[in-house]
């Protein structure tokens, strides 16, 4: 995956994104009990959502450090974060990037673990960073059944364009954790301990119409790879916007867009 290029359309959605995203940012940091003077590192942190988010909490005497792989996203969260002393944001990959040695109390993550080839070695990696003890909570996507935000636009997108090859079981992605009890299992392989899961229901809350959120998950979601993938053209796309666009329209409750979604929160601790 280009992560540069799927970059670009992260960013140009970043508020409906992160509208989206906000009762899982929020059920992730009440998990995490960070407090004032924490040092956190923010795995797979975006456009700065999270850091933004966890810098209020840990104020002037903490410090947060967002690590993302893709540039634009990180050009993205370093002006968002310009005036904050106590954020530095940084281009890196934490499955193998070394990284500073000032021993974190926290690694928090949105969305950011599911992408590891090889989880264990990752998590290895992350935890050298962490001081003994140090807590690891991270949120993912549970089952694809799930999370329509993934499989509704993804299933109109094959539908006009056709099939495409299955996937492949455990591989790295949006649901590389949704198994849990093999999630638990690759946190303990890598030598954390009191490993858990919390899965929730929850509603996600992109703002905006249908037809802005349908536009939205034909550039970032799954529909993206499958017209990219399938080479859709103009047509097709605006074919699977307007069927989409009926879809969401039936989701908005209370006059706004509301995606059911179901997300595993793990937590884990580095021993000592």
């Amino acid at each position: 995956m280009d992560w540069n290029e799927r970059a670009t359309g992260w960013v140009e959605f970043e508020t409906m994104l992160e509208a989206a995203h906000a009762p899982v940012l929020h059920g992730l940091v009440a998990r995490a009990g960070m407090t004032p003077g924490a040092r956190i590192l923010d795995i797979g942190g975006g456009s700065g959502s999270t850091a933004l988010a966890v810098a209020q909490i840990v104020g002037p005497k903490g410090a947060v450090l967002s690590m993302d792989i893709a540039a634009p996203m990180v050009a993205r969260a370093v002006a968002r974060t310009a005036d904050l002393p106590n954020v530095d944001v940084v281009v890196g990959d934490a499955e193998f990037d070394p990284l500073p040695e000032v021993g974190f109390d926290i690694m928090i993550s949105l969305f950011g673990t599911m992408f590891f080839d090889n989880p264990v070695a990752a998590f290895q990696n992350i935890a050298r960073g962490v001081v003994p003890g140090g807590r690891f909570h991270f949120a993912t996507w549970a089952s694809p059944q799930n999370n329509p935000w993934f499989g509704l636009a993804g299933r109109r997108a094959v539908e006009r364009l056709g099939p495409m090859p299955p996937p492949v079981p455990h591989a790295s992605g949006p649901f590389g954790f949704a198994d849990a009890e093999r999630t638990l299992a690759l946190i303990a392989d890598a030598g954390l301990v009191r490993g858990t899961v919390e899965t929730v229901d929850l509603d996600l809350t992109p703002m905006g119409s249908p037809a802005d959120v349908s536009e939205l998950l034909l550039r970032v979601g799954s529909a993206a790879s499958v017209v990219d993938a399938l080479a859709g053209t103009p047509v097709d796309v605006a074919e699977i916007h307007k069927t989409l666009s009926a879809d969401i329209q039936e989701l908005i409750v209370d006059g706004a867009v509301r995606f059911p979604a179901q997300i595993h929160f793990y937590s884990a601790q580095k021993p000592g």
